[in-house]
């Protein structure tokens, strides 16, 4: 997702000096927390996701999906038409979102159906937008997946006045689902529905490296790229701990909320990193995932039958592992809420 009209490419906030600490101590609590653990390395490195063995039908339920254009989106897409879902899938262009479906139709899937929308998660206004078009199509939502995202990128503020990566990977996601949510709320408790609905965030090995500082929460007065990848991926699973117990607490609803890491997967996401950490990265692609891997955990995490009443818990590798410690601060949850709330203009 590059820049767009209304958002300002700007000189990184905060000393050299600064910049450096910040990214050592992100660096090493991410270290010490999941890469340094044998059992995380295991997941990470070596073990392999462990597919749905057979994709559920689910024709005439509807999924709302974020990006789906490339990488893992695509995958994703790809398995939730096999899968007989309406898709209404959110991209920033129309004629990238026409041209995938025309790819997947071309490969002989005929199942499901789906519907392209302009959303561009830069602008909070084509956030209301995209949730109003929504939900004037469709009388029912059964699957909501939060899955576009930007990766390292260049201190950039949006037109609503906050860092891109806050913005695009936590905060206007934060505002669709809300918007959406009494959709949601109405679809599980429908005669036809038989499971739960799900949201699902798809978050990030990263958010060990992040530790939420409400002083610079949506603006960053020392900006490092990956801190700010890994507060927005740590912002994601606090909201999806928060918002499933709020959900938990209403009488009769079934939906629940996950957070689901994909796997360490190389890809165009990457690309604004440091060359020599791309070299590195490239150097050991062979061992780390691929993209059809981490769209099966997502799957798992949206369709599996293993994970039914289940919500508010990290996923990676298919299996429910701890998230950031900071995930278990009712306080920072709370927090985090009433902030989003604010800042997202609800």
């Amino acid at each position: 997702m590059g820049t767009q009209s209304g958002s300002r490419v700007l000189p990184a906030p905060g000393s050299g000096g600064a910049k450096l600490v910040k990214f050592l101590t992100s660096s090493v609590r991410l270290g010490l927390t999941a890469v340094w653990q044998p059992r995380a390395l295991y997941r990470e490195f070596y073990k392999k996701p462990e597919p749905l063995r057979e994709l559920p039908n689910r024709a005439g339920e509807v999924v709302v999906l974020t990006g789906g254009t490339r990488g893992i989106g695509l995958q994703v897409l790809t398995k939730l038409l096999q899968s007989g879902f309406h898709v209404i899938m959110g991209c920033r262009s129309l004629l990238a979102g026409g041209e995938v479906i025309a790819s997947i139709r071309a490969v002989g899937i005929t199942t499901g159906s789906c519907q392209v929308l302009e959303l561009d998660l830069k602008s909070l206004k084509s956030v209301y937008t995209f949730a109003a078009t929504v939900l004037q199509e469709v009388d029912r939502i059964d699957l909501l997946i939060n899955n576009a995202g930007v990766m390292f990128s260049p201190y950039e503020i949006t037109e609503n006045g906050y860092e891109s990566q806050f913005q695009v990977n936590y905060l206007s996601h934060f505002v669709l689902t809300s918007l959406l949510l009494p959709r949601v709320k109405e679809t599980s408790l429908r005669v036809d529905k038989h499971v739960a609905c799900r949201i699902v965030n798809v978050s990030s090995v990263a958010n060990y490296g992040g530790k939420i500082d409400f002083d610079e929460l949506e603006e960053c007065k020392v900006y490092v790229s990956t801190k700010a990848y890994a507060d927005s991926k740590l912002c994601q699973i606090l909201h999806t701990r928060y918002l499933d117990t709020i959900l938990r607490s209403e009488k009769h609803i079934k939906v629940n909320v996950l957070a689901v890491h994909p796997g360490t997967i190389v890809s165009e996401l990457w690309d604004n990193l440091p060359r020599f950490i791309l070299v590195i990265a490239n150097a050991v692609k062979g061992i780390l995932q691929t993209t059809e891997d981490g769209a099966n955990t997502i799957i798992y995490t949206a369709l599996s039958p293993k994970l039914e009443g289940i919500g508010g818990v990290y996923i990676a590798n298919c299996e429910i592992v701890p998230p950031n410690q900071q995930v278990e601060n009712v306080h920072v949850q709370q927090q985090l809420w009433e902030r989003s709330l604010e800042l997202g203009k609800l």
